[in-house]
């Protein structure tokens, strides 16, 4: 199986290292994308937030500056090239979380029957906070979306739901978009910031409606799990 990094290595080469560069992505600056990638970089165990009597699915996730960039140009990758998803299979053995699918973002906009296709990304580095995106709060549609799962998608018991060992993301175009550039961001030398926590309405919010949240940790992050 052709791994996440390996796919992505020349385009990790292009990402700009200095805050004041930028770059612009095309489809055709990417290589074919498999239907699946292995990753031994990133590891996702479970987590929950309460929020007095409401608890909320926390996955924790652990790995490398490359292994984020990695992602989030797959991310990108599969918005670009119209890829319907491609599941990246985590092989550590620390991982609880066993695959993470990339879901194409809807493109039809039934309220308005606008289609919109994106055709680039236009990337620079921009500065990340441990609750990112609430100086200035995108609609919560245009955040992203998590959904944590099992093999067939099908959570209606007690049981499946103590089984759930996939994750799918990452909601519409805006939020899909948001999500690469924050792992692109947290990818980059200048970078400082070692955990990012995106929560629910329930607190800082930066999450879609009904989506699991998410916390990001880089190592030298307090509780990072080396894979």
């Amino acid at each position: 199986m052709v791994t996440l990094e390996s796919w992505a290595d020349g385009l990790l080469r292009r990402l700009p290292a200095d805050p004041d560069e930028s770059i612009v992505f095309t489809p055709s600056d990417f290589p074919p994308l498999p239907e699946s990638l292995g990753c031994d970089d990133l590891v996702i165990k479970h987590g929950f937030h309460d929020y007095d009597t409401w608890r909320v699915d926390y996955p924790q996730w652990s790995g490398s500056r490359e292994g984020f960039a990695a992602l989030g140009l797959a991310i990108v990758g599969v918005m670009l090239l119209r890829h319907e998803s491609v599941t990246v299979y985590l092989t550590s053995s620390h991982s609880e979380i066993r695959s993470l699918t990339i879901l194409q973002p809807p493109a039809l906009d039934h309220g308005t029957g606008l289609e919109v296709l994106p055709t680039r990304f236009h990337y620079s580095m921009s500065e990340i906070a441990r609750h990112p995106w609430t100086a200035y709060p995108p609609a919560p549609d245009e955040l992203p979306w998590f959904k944590l799962t099992n093999a067939e998608d099908f959570v209606v018991t007690d049981q499946h739901r103590a089984t759930r060992d996939r994750l799918h993301g990452f909601g519409g175009a805006p939020g899909s978009a948001r999500f690469a550039r924050l792992l692109l961001d947290l990818s980059r030398p200048a970078n400082r910031i070692f955990e990012v926590a995106l929560e629910c309405e329930a607190g800082f919010r930066g999450v879609a409606p009904a989506s699991a949240e998410v916390r990001l940790w880089l190592p030298g992050g307090d509780y990072w799990d080396a894979p």
